[in-house]
């Protein structure tokens, strides 16, 4: 997913997975879009399996390093809590805040996740839907965070146990 000497974008396979990934699904959520999302996950987190690797080059130190380069979408990660719309950010509110890792950004995209499926409601389809994500972002997380120190450590400075303990 680096970029190689002769090629300076990261391969089209990566693309998609990192889009996939660094997009947060809308709602209603339907189920093709959850496991979509779904199995981005789990091809990602195959990355990272095996025995722990703390040079430089292992996977989780290369993903720990992604942040600016990760394609985000559209940019609009609000959730409103009465139904509002989304404010509109322009790019000078947005230069002063460092640009956040992928880590950070999946474990904004899992609280934002549990938010939307608390608000499912009587819906079951989208419920199991919105189940599917979660579950999809804990494995990740999980397999990122597992024996890897660094990566811990950004979770946490990035407030990822009051995401875990919601």
């Amino acid at each position: 997913m680096i970029p190689t000497s002769n090629n300076t974008s990261p391969t089209s396979a990566a693309r998609l997975v990192l889009s996939a990934l660094s997009t947060l699904p809308s709602t209603p959520l339907s189920l093709v879009t959850a496991t979509r999302l779904q199995f981005a996950c789990l091809v990602f987190s195959c990355l990272f399996r095996g025995p722990p690797n703390h040079s430089t080059t292992s996977p989780k130190a290369i993903a720990r390093g992604l942040g600016s380069s990760v394609p985000t979408g559209d940019g609009q990660f609000f959730v409103p809590a009465d139904d509002g719309p989304s404010p509109s950010f322009t790019p000078e509110e947005t230069e002063d805040e460092p640009p956040s890792s992928l880590l950070q950004l999946l474990t904004e995209h899992l609280s934002l996740s549990m938010l939307a499926r608390g608000r499912a409601g009587e819906d079951e389809g989208e419920a199991r839907a919105w189940d599917r994500v979660i579950v999809g972002y804990l494995v990740l997380l999980c397999t990122w965070l597992w024996e890897d120190q660094k990566s811990v450590r950004v979770f946490l400075e990035g407030g990822g146990i009051g995401v875990v303990s919601f």
